[in-house]
């Protein structure tokens, strides 16, 4: 399927260009040399009348081509075009990137979601060009590929990361791809940068990035044990099923890439980890039509101008996101991280030391909700009704691919949790582009000389992105106050 989001017109003029900015929002098909690439690709441009141009990486795997080893489609950044379509789809290909289909059949996944298999399929061949099961065996693909050429992982542990099951199948499968095994495609890559941990890999994002917002959000909010923030990285522990370990980022701005090092107790569960992280980091957003919308709000240009970029900085997971939540009902953030560090340090589990490495300042897992089940609030000195929503969340079972309105609507219905919470875990636990916590007591400040009328329909005008009017709004707050302690 050729693309419809973006003019033929216009792809022909990025290709031509190698306009970065299109880079991971198209893909160029070559007829003649049966492969394709990144509108950014080094090579000689072909002539117009062999190219066609794909939606998606896996919709021009569908149709026959093979991936580039120069420009290496992998590296792309991640586009987020679906959100602005089927909302349906979009949770369909968070669950297919977080390794979904790598345990369940297409059906399984159908049933998740409501629908029949059918009409999945009518949804993915409609808005991305092939099919559910294409779409993950590209993904599948694109990921062992990208740990052949960026990280030291064995053979061995990369078919695992990637779901392949077996030595024979990945061998298999990257010879009918690639027309050579994984271990002869990796001689002949350019030599790759000594790695000082189990795993390092670069995510690309589209610029502007503003990092450094990302790291003051997390330093102001980090939980010593599992959290570590410096000037240039941030690092955490993590635990995905029975996968813990802690990974580090820090941006490298001349590859427009954030570099991930990581390391954990075992590696077949690597796929669904890495997705997490760009989900916790915001990595797949495009500023451009952010900063495009916002910058049309006479009060908001000035803030998106001098700081563009913001990312909205995740949680963990839904879970942690919940905690921290709660913790934070009407107290001040300081007095939440002091809460929150105690609920850690008493119902958290240790990370293996064998695991630390050079990290020696992350020791804590955090705790998961059955941990809490029996929270006493003595013991770590919290309020007894946040205690008791705790508890009361802890017995909950949250679908872990849940739509904002799904996850809206199931947490709102534990006593204990209103709409400023519902809120904030929507943020933070799934990176909503839409949250709105009108309840906020700085939003409130930020806004007061704001018309009621003016401001709701600036509300609306903000929509979908609304998520990050809070961060400009809470870190020109927190600048302020910090202004104001320097006069003093």
């Amino acid at each position: 399927m050729e693309t419809h989001h973006i003019h033929p017109d216009i792809c022909e003029q990025a290709r031509l260009t190698r306009d970065k900015r299109f880079d991971g929002l198209f893909f160029t098909g070559v007829l003649t040399t049966g492969i394709f690439c990144r509108p950014i690709c080094p090579a000689p441009a072909p002539k117009p009348g062999n190219v066609r141009y794909f939606r998606t990486a896996a919709a021009a795997f569908q149709a026959g081509l093979r991936p580039c080893l120069r420009c290496r489609p992998e590296a792309a950044p991640g586009s987020l075009a679906w959100n602005s379509i089927e909302p349906l789809l979009q949770t369909a290909v968070n669950m297919i990137d977080a390794g979904y289909l790598q345990q369940q059949p297409v059906a399984a996944l159908a049933d998740r979601l409501g629908i029949s298999s059918r009409h999945l399929r009518r949804l993915f061949q409609q808005h991305l060009g092939t099919t559910p099961l294409a779409y993950a065996r590209m993904q599948q693909t694109l990921f062992a590929k990208q740990l052949l050429t960026e990280s030291d992982l064995s053979i061995t542990d990369i078919a695992m990361a990637a779901a392949f099951g077996s030595i024979r199948r990945f061998n298999d499968h990257f010879k009918s791809v690639y027309g050579r095994s994984p271990r002869a495609l990796r001689k002949n890559l350019s030599q790759k940068e000594p790695a000082d941990v189990g795993c390092q890999l670069y995510l690309a994002y589209r610029k502007p990035y503003n990092f450094n917002g990302l790291l003051e959000f997390y330093s102001r909010r980090a939980v010593p044990g599992v959290e570590c923030v410096s000037a240039t990285s941030y690092a955490r522990t993590f635990q995905h099923g029975q996968t813990m370990g802690w990974f580090e980022v820090a941006d490298e701005p001349a590859r427009q890439a954030l570099k991930i090092k990581l390391i954990c107790n075992r590696y077949d569960q690597l796929q669904p980890v890495v997705q997490r992280i760009r989900q916790m980091l915001d990595i797949d957003t495009d500023p451009q039509a952010i900063n495009q919308q916002l910058r049309g709000d006479e009060s908001l240009k000035p803030l998106v101008d001098q700081d563009p970029g913001l990312r909205i900085p995740g949680c963990w997971s839904i879970e942690e996101a919940c905690i921290r939540a709660i913790l934070g009902q009407r107290v001040t953030l300081g007095a939440s991280i002091a809460m929150l560090t105690r609920v850690v340090s008493e119902y958290g589990c240790e990370l293996p030391q064998a695991l630390a490495g050079s990290h020696s300042k992350l020791k804590l897992i955090f705790p998961d909700w059955k941990q809490l089940r029996s929270l006493d609030a003595a013991t770590v000195r919290i309020g007894g009704l946040q205690a008791a929503t705790l508890r009361r969340l802890a017995d909950v079972e949250i679908q872990p691919y849940s739509t904002a309105t799904d996850l809206y609507r199931q947490i709102t219905g534990v006593k204990g949790i209103g709409d400023w919470t519902a809120q904030y875990v929507l943020l933070r636990g799934l990176c909503f582009p839409d949250a709105w916590l009108e309840g906020d007591v700085v939003i409130r400040t930020m806004l007061r000389n704001w018309r009621k009328g003016d401001r709701q329909q600036r509300e609306q005008r903000w929509r979908p992105w609304r998520g990050y009017v809070l961060l400009y709004l809470w870190q020109t707050a927190a600048e302020v106050k910090i202004n104001h302690a320097r006069q003093q």
